[in-house]
């Protein structure tokens, strides 16, 4: 495939405009009234106005080619707001949104902007795009308000407003490179070094070929309420913030343990979905308090009528059975005959970004050995197939259980090692025991 980004030209309006019109009915059909995407491309993508906005002066637009064909274009202008350029129109062809046009240009956009001195990207987004919201926070965009957009011809529009930040001001940052069971983390001491990383900055980071490279980036913070010994917060690979890493908890204590924040072996921790409690065993292995599933839907969040332990999901054309389940992260855990020829590869990426599940989801394969053991693969949200994960071996004994295939506990073998759950059942939390390593300490300039 060749990719080929160039500027859009007067002679190039009329196929803008065309391919416009595709894009929009494909994109909006499901979230805005016809007759407002028949007044929004009339009213933008006419050609005299095309034609205005190509000739003023601040004002970029590009467009995609993969082999010689158009499939997406951008156009970005200087914001009123000194520092800023706004990502005023971005849209690619829906077949060629998983090849990497959308990143190219959004690339393009951060170029101009870096030229014209900002050092902030913008776009307005509208809510019901759930599709394109992930997409952007893929790309470092968050998520900084909400606007109700007056968009003319009596009609409105509720977006959000995303940012990131594009200027290439650098920082010296100490590290640790630790895994549990193979997925790998950077993690970082935000309580005796100041950490403010930009989403560009953590996906750098957590690059295996250009920055340190690993699954999460863990961040240890100051407590932010009595009771509690650490903020924890946990980053993917992708630069987005989730609420909950299991593996994560266990190099976080003993992390603080290894570089003297503490010398407890048992600390309170606050993450963004609760109070967890990791303890450091005298056999070098660490025990955490996972706290207590939670299967309702609206909780995890499922879009679910019903709270049925076992409920169907269309996955591209064909139908599986899974368990949604939440600990402090979604899951959406499915029993397979045999793990190694699970189709994680093919089915984990649609169900990570399935539309019943608004905050994405972890996607998780299990396979029973007997009533105390099952082997497990899951593609975690954000991240892709990961050696283990910790929260989706938890999430994968809850379902199994609930589902009455094993008793607790539970060993759980991952493709990076084992892990042993215990969990009593509902209203009781589950209890994750595996190791945590340090592999090498260092510093890296962001």
């Amino acid at each position: 495939m060749t990719l080929e980004i160039r500027p859009v030209a007067p002679a190039d309006v009329d196929a803008i405009a065309t391919l416009a019109r595709v894009i929009w009915q494909d994109a909006y059909a499901a979230i805005i009234t016809q007759a407002q995407i028949d007044y929004m491309l009339d009213q933008r993508y006419n050609a005299p106005r095309l034609l205005a906005e190509l000739a003023k002066p601040g004002y970029w637009w590009d467009q995609a080619f993969v082999d010689g064909e158009r499939v997406g274009f951008l156009s970005c202008l200087l914001s009123d707001t000194p520092g800023e350029i706004k990502l005023d129109k971005l849209y690619v062809l829906p077949r060629r949104q998983r090849g990497g046009v959308g990143g190219a240009l959004i690339a393009r956009a951060v170029a101009h902007g870096r030229e014209a001195g900002c050092d902030t990207l913008v776009l307005a987004v509208n809510k019901g795009n759930a599709r394109a919201i992930a997409a952007y926070e893929k790309h470092g965009f968050a998520v900084r308000e909400s606007v109700r957009v007056d968009i003319g011809g009596g009609f409105v529009m509720d977006d959000f407003i995303m940012a990131r930040t594009i200027s290439q001001a650098t920082m010296k940052l100490k590290f640790s490179k630790m895994h549990g069971l193979g997925n790998d983390f950077v993690v970082l001491d935000g309580v005796r070094q100041s950490v403010a990383l930009s989403p560009a900055q953590l996906r750098h980071l957590g690059d295996r070929h250009f920055g340190v490279g690993c699954d999460q980036i863990l961040l240890v913070e100051p407590a932010a309420q009595p009771g509690v010994d650490f903020r924890y917060r946990i980053f993917n690979s992708d630069g987005g913030e989730v609420e909950q890493c299991g593996n994560g908890a266990r190099c976080f204590v003993r992390f603080v343990h290894e570089q003297g924040l503490t010398d407890k072996t048992e600390i309170r921790v606050e993450t963004m979905s609760g109070i967890i409690a990791p303890r450091l065993e005298a056999n070098g292995l660490v025990t955490v308090d996972m706290g207590v599933p939670v299967f309702e839907p609206e909780r995890i969040p499922f879009v679910s009528p019903v709270a049925d332990v076992v409920q169907p999901l269309m996955v591209g054309d064909h139908e599986v059975m899974i368990t949604a389940v939440s600990m402090g992260n979604p899951h959406a855990v499915q029993v397979v005959a045999d793990v190694d020829s699970a189709p994680v590869d093919k089915d984990g990426p649609q169900i990570e970004s399935h539309p019943r599940f608004p905050q994405r989801v972890n996607a998780g394969f299990l396979q029973v050995l007997d009533r105390h053991a099952i082997r497990l693969r899951v593609y975690e949200r954000g991240a892709g197939e990961t050696l283990a994960c910790g929260t989706g071996a938890c999430a994968a004994v809850v379902a199994a259980i609930a589902r009455g295939l094993v008793d607790s506990p539970v060993r759980v073998e991952t493709r990076g090692g084992e892990l042993n759950i215990a969990w009593g059942g509902p209203g009781t939390p589950v209890m994750m025991t595996g190791p945590a390593v340090t592999v090498f300490s260092g510093e890296i300039e962001l």
